[in-house]
């Protein structure tokens, strides 16, 4: 029972104080054949934001995702929701 218990925390998600552009550019660079980044933020219950990266290649095939969760978004991020509230494309650049 502790052991489980123990398991469920480790894997449950980490809230990031501060989620910085570099951490999600960082994480989309390192999926090979990456070409374009799809990201959606969403605002929790709780008054986190929750940020879904999709990574796709050069054909429109979605070959990665990731999420975060950060009590609060760098300006950079923030940025790259100016025209859309919600979602935003991205050329990624190794």
């Amino acid at each position: 029972m502790i052991l489980e218990i123990l398991f469920a925390l480790f894997f449950a998600g980490v809230v990031a104080e501060l989620l910085s552009w570099n951490d999600v550019n960082g994480w989309m660079t390192t999926q090979d054949a990456a070409h374009v980044g799809e990201l959606v933020k969403s605002r929790l219950d709780n008054g986190n934001y929750k940020i879904v990266a999709g990574v796709f290649n050069a054909g429109g095939v979605k070959i990665a995702t990731k999420d975060w969760e950060a009590v609060e978004l760098d300006d950079e991020i923030k940025s790259k929701f100016k025209r859309f509230k919600n979602r935003a494309v991205v050329k990624i650049k190794a």
